[in-house]
């Protein structure tokens, strides 16, 4: 064999291969035949076949499957194939009489020069029928080029078989930005028989594009019938209905079947897709399909013999579902979250469903307590019955048959009671826990019963929020001692209490998710113990509302390279912020509010932190200059750093990003102008509670603002005209020096929400042509020196929550219109903030279950604040509350008439102040209607008559006060009314007070004069009446001196008597002497 076989010294592969013709004798004849032998000769199909001349040497040892190849007993150029160096092959004198080959031998044997012309045609006119219809090609078609030296197995989003050179796997996936653009484009139709070229295709995906339709002709079910290796068609994110079911049916290959996320409605299409009796994978998700309604649909199921996995979420369908899917003989994985099925699970088919591995009901109606339904369901693997109305105790039973389980979700239900964690010891596959319930506090876990017992378990997700766990001990479980594996935890709003711990990142180095916010966690958070390389796994860390001391570590920087998320805010950390924060390039969120950091913000996070979106150092005691250098912030959208100690001018030459959509610098010590600089197109900009001063930019006309806040500032001058912007919702001008008037242009602000111009010098009269912001809902002017009527034109603006023109010189009657204001009494979703968007992606297990992460997201912060007087007493109110405060507040001007009984219709209002005006006439019985005031003033007018024993309804009352009027009668004092001391009704001198009530004897009758006495008994002594005047007279003063330096609530009234009889009196002359 030696002699035959000749290969060189340094490569073992065959390099030629003498044929001999074997006598009797063997290889004793030592003659040498060496020639060619021409392939084409020997089989029709082969044209240019190049000569092949083989010289086969041996050496030590050839290799093993070169050597069998040799061994062949029949000529079938196949056995060759393996020789992947072989350059000669001589068969000369031989007794072959043909040729066994094949067109992948051919292949196989000469390789593959590119891929065959008929399927590059094909994709050739795929990629003109996509460009014909204007669609977006250049992103991923591009390298599709009609050129004669072009493989198209070379191109992008082609895959071809390395053997025979057939395209095998098409991606022609659009992007989401494509397909969005979809919902405006003309519908498009699909001929799949432009892909019937393409014998071998196994593969095929067309998601993410504009087709609506399919067209296919009865030639062309035939042509498409050749497509007999398509496994997988993927047509989701389209625009298909349920039409395009029946055009599918030519494909009885297939395995895998994906309409994900198209509008295909109605009954679930079950005889259609019984003809495709191969599928294994069905996804019909995201559609309008309800459940089957015929005995034929479940006969027509139970032919889908080989279909294991079938995913049915967010449809229509209900438990009759059920009926119909026992059919299924090889079901392992269903899932039918957010479909329309209620009631209890018991008794709706799921029990007898015992294949099943993978099980997702979350998000649907289902309630009742978690009966014994799924025991049956022992091979279950994945259940999860999230966002559901379960109640009740877990069941235990249930759980301890289920010992396959590896993820299990029972999150946001209304389960009660306390579940023992220790019941899962013994689940060893166990790898997710998702519990929490809705908002009950009835549901607790208890990780210590019993003590010290160890799982089988190692998970790598565990989220329990709002669980009361180890309730009232609350300690961290401990349990987490013998987790190694950790990717995702959560175990916020637990209140736990104890050290912070360390540990639990020392043992946890695969961690991508840690959330233990809002617990009562003390101590110190530090880095370094057991902590000898990077966690560049961690994305997100969350440990805010906590309780926890002490520096920031300096080296997390190094320790978390990778994280996204960092959130230390509402602790008690102290000290410089950590200069290491500047080397987490992908960092985007990073709030540090409400602690007690001290310093400047390092010049590393300024430079290093190059991803950052959002930025809150708010509470803090930061001083210095803002930025002392321009930050290198591309991508920021959110910077808060309002409450701190920053000081000095704002830098003109810096220009602030213009992706920050909310900027707030409020409740600092800042000075000077405004620079143009910093005037962006922001969703939110706050400067208020500063020093800044000059006129208001017009730059701000200039971008399209949403929400402005200048208040309590030096700005001076008049309120640019400019300010007429459609995307305006609220503007924030108080207690500044603004003088002039209120502009008319601010009529075309028709989005405005809130109108705060409260304490400046404002002058003129209320513009007509405020009626236009329809949907103001706080339009506050107090405190200025407006004047003239109140126009009825406010009466049109039905959706005011608050009207607040108190402390003008407004004059004239109340408009009895004010009926058709709502104050709240429609509520509406006006927009109180900006739109969220949230950083965190989820955690994905498997390619179904995503673990989301339901905190504040960092995003939506922002909520609009507007101070009001409601009992006496100026608060603020933000968010939700905005829409459930309401008020008139009409105090302090001069207006004079009687009030309007129709004020009685505002059954929403919560304060009502009419007080200092000139208002007479009676208290209208009406304001019985007021169902939900808690303040009413009525005090310093002229108002006379009863107080109506009506208003004892008034139960939410808290606030009375009618002094100083010429009221008369009977106090009322029955409910509320028992409550208000003789404060609410002095400078009555006529009202009745029920002494046993109040302790307040009732005034005494005068005497009556006897007819019968004489003259000189009338007759006054008037030395002895000035000696007596004069000694009253100074008796008199000096008890108001000791009663008003002794009592500080009399005081407080006398002076408040006298600046208001003066303000009566010079108000109108001095405006600007007294408020």
């Amino acid at each position: 064999m030696a002699e035959w076989l000749k290969c060189p010294t340094h490569n073992w592969r065959i390099r030629r291969f003498n044929s001999y013709w074997m006598h009797a004798n063997g290889p004793s004849n030592k003659s040498i035949g060496i020639g060619s032998v021409s392939m084409e000769s020997h089989h029709p199909y082969i044209t240019n076949w190049c000569v092949i001349v083989v010289q086969i040497c041996g050496n030590n040892g050839c290799f093993q499957e070169e050597k069998i190849a040799l061994l062949g007993a029949d000529l079938n150029l196949s056995m060759f194939q393996p020789l992947k160096e072989l350059k000669s092959l001589n068969l000369s004198f031989n007794c072959f009489s043909g040729l066994i080959l094949t067109e992948v031998i051919v292949v196989q044997i000469c390789g593959n020069n590119g891929c065959f012309q008929e399927e590059k045609i094909a994709l050739l006119e795929y990629k003109e029928f996509i460009k014909f219809h204007n669609y977006s090609i250049q992103s991923f078609l591009s390298s599709w080029v009609n050129d004669p030296s072009s493989d198209c197995c070379t191109w992008k989003r082609v895959t071809c078989n390395s053997s025979t050179g057939h395209v095998i796997h098409l991606s022609l996936d659009g992007s989401r930005q494509e397909w969005a653009r979809c919902y405006f484009a003309a519908s498009l139709d699909l001929n799949l028989s432009m892909f019937q070229p393409l014998k071998e295709l196994k593969s095929l995906n067309l998601s993410f594009n504009c087709f609506s339709g399919l067209i296919l002709t009865e030639d062309d079910h035939r042509s498409v019938s050749t497509l007999k290796m398509l496994k997988t068609l993927d047509l989701s994110f389209n625009f298909f209905n349920l039409s395009i079911i029946r055009p599918l049916k030519s494909l009885t290959s297939l395995k895998n079947l994906i309409l994900r996320r198209n509008f295909i409605e109605g009954d679930f299409p079950v005889q259609e897709l019984s003809i495709l009796q191969n599928l294994e994978m069905l996804d019909v998700s995201w559609n309008g399909l309800g459940s089957p309604s015929t005995v034929k649909d479940f006969d027509a199921l139970s032919r889908l013999k080989k279909l294991k996995t079938l995913d049915l979420s967010y449809n229509n369908f209900d438990g009759k579902i059920f009926e119909y899917l026992y059919a299924l003989p090889t079901l392992s994985s269903l899932f039918l979250d957010a479909n329309d099925i209620n009631g209890a699970l018991d008794g709706q088919g799921l029990c007898n469903m015992k294949t099943l591995q993978d099980l997702d009901l979350s998000g649907n109606g289902v309630n009742g307590t978690l009966g014994t339904c799924l025991n049956n369901l022992t091979s279950l693997q994945t259940l999860d019955l999230s966002y559901n109305y379960l109640s009740g105790s877990i069941p235990l039973p249930l759980l301890t048959n289920l010992t396959s389980l590896e993820y299990l979700s029972l999150w946001n239900n209304s389960f009660e009671g306390s579940f023992s964690l220790s019941i899962l010891a013994n689940h060893s596959k166990l790898k997710v826990l998702i519990l929490g319930p809705k908002q009950s506090k009835m549901f607790q876990v208890d990780t210590e019963n019993p003590p010290y017992w160890i799982p089988s378990f190692q998970l790598k997700v565990l989220k329990m929020p709002n669980c009361q766990v180890n309730s009232p001990t609350r300690t961290m479980p401990s349990f987490l001692l013998y987790q190694h594996g950790l990717e995702y935890i959560e175990l916020s709003q637990n209140n736990l209490v104890g050290m912070f711990p360390n540990w639990l990142l020392v043992n946890n180095p695969k961690l991508q998710h840690f959330f233990l916010n809002d617990n009562s966690f003390i101590g110190s958070f530090q880095l370094l113990d057991g902590l000898n390389q990077q966690m560049d796994q961690l994305l997100e860390f969350d440990i805010s509302s906590n309780e926890i001391q002490g520096l920031i570590p300096e080296n997390i920087g190094f320790i978390f390279p990778n994280l996204d998320t960092l959130n230390v805010s509402s602790n008690k950390f102290d000290g410089d912020i950590a200069a290491s924060i500047g080397d987490m390039s992908k960092l985007s969120v990073l709030d540090l509010a409400n602690n007690n950091f001290s310093g400047k913000i390092p010049n590393q996070i300024l430079l290093g932190c190059i991803s950052l979106q959002f930025l809150r150092v708010s509470h803090n005691s930061l001083r210095g200059e803002i930025f002392a250098r321009s930050p290198n912030w591309k991508y920021l959208s959110v910077l808060m750093m309002d409450h701190n100690e920053f000081n000095g001018t704002l830098k003109n030459g810096m220009v602030m990003s213009s992706s920050v959509i909310e900027l707030d610098i409020s409740n600092n010590n800042l000075t000077g102008r405004l620079p143009a600089g910093w005037i962006n197109k922001y969703g939110y900009f706050s400067v208020s509670r500063n020093n800044f001063e000059g006129e208001i930019l017009k730059e701000l006309c200039k971008v399209d603002l949403n929400f402005i806040n200048l208040s309590y500032n030096r700005f001076s001058g008049a309120i640019p005209s400019c300010f007429n912007s459609s995307s305006l919702y609220s503007i924030h001008l108080q207690g500044n020096s603004l003088t002039g008037t209120i502009p008319r242009e601010l009529s075309g602000c028709n989005e405005l929400v809130t109108m705060d111009m409260r304490d400046n010098k404002l002058s003129g009269n209320i513009p007509k042509g405020i009626y236009r912001l329809q949907h103001l809902k706080f339009l506050l002017l107090g405190g200025n020196a407006l004047q003239g009527q109140l126009p009825s034109e406010l009466c049109k603006l039905k959706r005011l929550n608050f009207l607040d023109l108190s402390r003008n010189n407004f004059t004239g009657s109340i408009p009895s219109c004010f009926n058709n204001i709502s104050f709240s009494k429609d509520i509406d979703a006006s927009i109180y903030g900006l739109a969220s968007v949230s950083s965190f992606s989820g955690y994905l297990y498997g390619q179904h279950f995503e673990v989301q992460y339901d905190g504040s997201d960092p995003f939506s912060l922002f909520e609009e604040e507007v101070q009001l007087t409601v009992k006496s007493l100026a608060l603020p109110y933000n968010g939700g509350m905005l829409n459930y405060i309401s008020g008139l507040d009409l105090s302090l001007n001069q207006l004079s008439g009687e009030i309007p009984s129709q004020l009685g219709e505002l059954s929403a209002l919560h304060a009502l102040n009419l007080s200092h005006n000139s208002l007479r006439g009676s208290i209208p019985e009406s304001f019985q209607n007021l169902k939900l005031v808690e303040g009413l003033d009525l005090s310093y007018n002229n108002l006379s008559g009863n107080i109506p024993s009506q208003l004892q309804v008034l139960n939410f009352l808290e606030i009375f006060n009618v002094s100083y009027n010429n009221l008369s009668g009977a106090v009322p004092n029955q409910k509320q009314f028992g409550t208000f001391d003789e404060s609410s009704y002095e400078g009555n001198p006529y009202l009745d007070f029920p002494s046993r009530d109040k302790g307040i004897a009732a005034l005494p009758t005068p005497p009556s004069h006897s007819n019968g006495k004489g003259k000189n008994e009338s007759a006054i002594d008037f030395t002895a009446f000035s000696w007596t005047f004069a000694a009253s007279f100074v008796m008199v003063q000096l008890t108001m001196v000791v009663v008003l330096q002794i009592n500080p609530h009399w005081r407080r009234i006398w002076f408040y008597f006298i600046e208001t009889c003066l303000y009566k009196c010079c108000g109108r002359f001095l405006p600007y002497a007294f408020y």
